[in-house]
């Protein structure tokens, strides 16, 4: 694959997997959103709407964050983390580096030793073999895979199909546990985006809450 093709893939399947992480992040807002505001809501009598919209909302988030972290199987290519580091370590000779300090920082804010990744020439394979081995460490790592796999029960159990199964024997998860697979998601994303794109990964995820809160207001339901 040339050259400029190559980025162009990389920036398709970043902008794919950017929208599950929007989509994501603003459903987790809204919830939080409305939660905040449960007791004004629930004494104006719209609580069984405001919590309909909750359940949809986390449902929606927990499909999005399946989608995030998908690994490719068989012959069905994804938009997804695990695809995205799979293209860069089948194409690791042909990426071209743009901002290695930026890829040194946020690895490290993930844990990497700084000075190990700082003394690989960019220029060279290893670098960015030395990058996506780091991120796949951190992919299987128990913290990330056990409230994965919990979410993934829950779509496949519950969401996607629905099995003759009472939720209460699901595997647990919680709100933050999805929020912190979420904000990983933000981390890997910009080792592309600034690393390898030369582009920022700005979120506005917050700006439907943020319209909510203020449609709460001017209808009076909160004072």
């Amino acid at each position: 694959m040339p050259e400029n093709n190559i980025k162009d893939k990389l920036d398709e399947l970043y902008k794919g997997v950017s929208r599950d992480i929007h989509t994501a992040e603003e459903c987790l807002y809204l919830e939080e959103k409305i939660g905040e505001y449960a007791s004004e809501i629930n004494k104006e009598g719209f609580g069984n709407l405001f919590g309909n919209l909750q359940a949809i909302l986390l449902d929606n988030a927990r499909l999005k964050i399946c989608r995030i972290f998908e690994e490719e199987k068989g012959n069905y290519p994804l938009r997804s983390i695990p695809a995205i580091l799979c293209f860069m370590e089948k194409y690791r000779g042909a990426l071209v580096v743009q901002n290695k300090n930026s890829i040194v920082k946020i690895l490290g804010e993930l844990g990497a030793d700084p000075t190990i990744l700082g003394s690989k020439d960019q220029n060279k394979p290893e670098f960015t073999d030395e990058c996506v081995s780091f991120l796949l460490s951190i992919l299987s790592h128990s913290s990330i895979t056990t409230p994965l796999d919990a979410i993934k029960d829950a779509r496949d159990k519950y969401i996607a199909h629905h099995e003759d199964i009472e939720t209460t024997k699901l595997k647990a998860h919680t709100y933050n546990e999805m929020d912190e697979l979420i904000q990983l998601s933000k981390k890997v994303i910009s080792v592309v985006t600034k690393g390898y794109l030369n582009v920022n990964f700005v979120s506005t995820s917050k700006r439907s809450s943020n319209s909510l809160e203020r449609l709460l207001k001017m209808s009076g339901v909160v004072k």
